[in-house]
């Protein structure tokens, strides 16, 4: 599911892209003991990685769908459940895809440190549970130099003065 060299990735293409290493995941963490080391983050295991990026996409979530970042005041967000990690995963990937996939690329949007809105939520998120499984299968990350980045709602990246 790679993009091609200098193919633009919309939003659905992120989202897709989110999902299915979001499977791949859950597949693994269902297949593997949960206390097997992660060789990619020396000193993990699957069960803390799964923790790690289950609650990045909750966090991400939230972000995108309230426009700021949780606050002492708000619930807090879903925690982790080793007894049903592979469920956990898929259904944080399922709620972020449906509100990225909701987003207007017009909108404002927020962000943690100032920036200029470039690029979204999408686009980071695809980093996150691709950095170990893309890479992997071709060499290259959805996010390489190859890749055109679009101007999509939800993130940025850092202003350069």
């Amino acid at each position: 599911m790679n993009p091609e060299p200098h193919q633009e990735l919309t939003t659905d293409r992120y989202v897709e892209h989110l999902l299915a290493d979001s499977e791949r995941f859950a597949i693994a963490l269902e297949r593997a003991p949960l206390e097997a080391p992660v060789a990619s983050c020396p000193g993990w295991d699957i069960s803390r990685l799964a923790a790690h990026l289950g609650q990045i996409h909750r966090w991400a979530e939230f972000c995108a769908s309230h426009g700021r970042s949780p606050t002492p005041d708000d619930p807090p967000l879903e925690p982790y459940d080793p007894t049903r990690a592979a469920d956990w995963m898929r259904e944080g990937a399922a709620r972020l895809a449906e509100t990225l996939r909701s987003l207007d690329p017009q909108a404002p949007t927020w962000h943690p440190f100032p920036v200029e809105q470039v690029a979204s939520v999408p686009a980071t998120m695809l980093r996150k549970p691709s950095a170990t499984t893309s890479s992997r299968r071709s060499g290259t990350s959805p996010a390489s130099p190859a890749t055109r980045i679009p101007s999509l709602p939800g993130f940025a990246k850092p202003h350069r003065a």
